[in-house]
């Protein structure tokens, strides 16, 4: 079985990328196990996913 990927994140590391409450340079130096394998895939995580304020509101 040939499986490839450019890039992995443990657990729920990706939830951080995703809601922009760290950046990828972030996740790496937080938790070793996030990586990516070329600059391409680097590139499109930050382009995709930015750094940001976000705030999550309680639904009542």
């Amino acid at each position: 079985m040939n499986t490839s990927t450019d890039a992995s994140f443990p657990d729920l590391t990706f939830l951080h990328l995703l809601f922009g409450h760290r950046s990828l340079d972030e996740l790496r130096h937080a938790f070793v196990d996030c990586s990516w394998e070329n600059n391409a895939a680097r590139v499109l995580l930050n382009a995709l996913f930015p750094k940001r304020l976000s705030s999550v509101y309680p639904i009542y």
